[in-house]
């Protein structure tokens, strides 16, 4: 391998994007606030207000796909309720480690899991792959009965996309990178470009199947981008106060599984909002004397120097 491709590959790290447990997490908080006895309801219609960028891009992007979320079923569970400990229970009792925080006031908390399975129709047999960072373990399908195929278009991608058909007739789709940028959707933005390939035809090229590496991944994600969304600007409307999330994926020879876990707590808005500054980024500073035209002192600090000094 050159070390064109050794830089590519360093230049990609692991990690995830699963936006319907978050999608499940709203749609419990509107219901929640729509049926929860002795609490106001909220007669009018929700309306997700951002507080940053990313939380327009968020809603702009995903929130109309909110609508799907009772199509899932069982795959897409969710809960509500008053009072914390109850969500948290039922996350460890579904196999998640996130727990949220207890929240005093006027409060709730919602959570939603995904649970998807799936089972390869043409079983695989276990093999090996190796490369310049050492050998590991993986799964070798081979492609008979259009189990598995392939799409291939160097213009828009320059390596093939592999479709893997399930027994429950899920598709699974994989293909090697080139890079990934660094940005809260980068991964939902690849993955929609490389997905327009795969709405034609598949290639028939001859290929005698596809060999890729077992999976057992286990994260917890950060999705503090949507904190502070609220559901309206009225002050009997409410905000995200804790957001929190852990993916699992675990894939081999036959099959693969996707769980995912967002857990969320609601606050008031009128309880939400204090007089507190938060520097809780990169900060400039500077020392200024009477008197004196120029400051004494200035810097810019990032999080690698936040540290207790031992003295003054």
């Amino acid at each position: 391998m050159s070390d064109k491709n050794s830089d590519v590959e360093k230049s990609i790290r692991t990690d995830t994007q699963v936006v319907l447990p978050i999608l499940g997490c709203l749609k419990a908080a509107e219901e929640f606030l729509g049926t929860c006895d002795g609490w106001a309801r909220v007669i009018r219609r929700v309306v997700w207000t951002p507080s940053n960028e990313k939380q327009e891009q968020f809603l702009k992007r995903f929130l109309e796909a909110k609508a799907i979320v009772d199509s899932l079923g069982d795959n897409l569970k969710r809960k509500a309720d008053r009072d914390v400990s109850v969500i948290n229970a039922w996350l460890k009792e579904n196999g998640f480690d996130i727990q949220l925080e207890q929240v005093g006031g006027k409060s709730f908390a919602v959570a939603s899991i995904l649970d998807v399975l799936v089972e390869w129709v043409n079983e695989g047999t276990v093999t090996q792959i190796i490369n310049d960072n050492g050998t590991y373990q993986a799964v070798k399908i081979k492609s008979e009965n259009d189990g598995v195929q392939m799409y291939a278009n160097n213009t828009a991608h320059p390596f093939p996309v592999v479709r893997v058909v399930t027994k429950s007739g899920d598709l699974v789709f994989m293909s090697v990178l080139d890079s990934m940028p660094d940005d809260t959707f980068a991964i939902t933005d690849k993955v929609d470009k490389i997905r327009d390939l795969t709405k034609g035809s598949p290639s028939y090229e001859h290929f005698d199947g596809v060999i890729f590496p077992m999976v057992d991944y286990d994260r917890r994600v950060d999705i503090s981008w949507i904190e502070g969304m609220a559901t309206g600007n009225s002050t009997d409307d409410w905000s995200v106060g804790q957001a929190v999330q852990q993916t699992m994926f675990r894939m081999n020879e036959k099959g693969a599984r996707a769980k995912s876990a967002v857990g969320m707590t609601f606050r008031g808005l009128s309880l939400s909002k204090n007089n507190w500054i938060r520097i809780d980024k990169p900060f400039i500073l500077w020392i200024e004397r009477p008197g004196v035209d120029l400051p004494l002192f200035t810097g810019v600090f990032a999080e690698d120097v936040w540290n207790t000094p031992k003295c003054l």
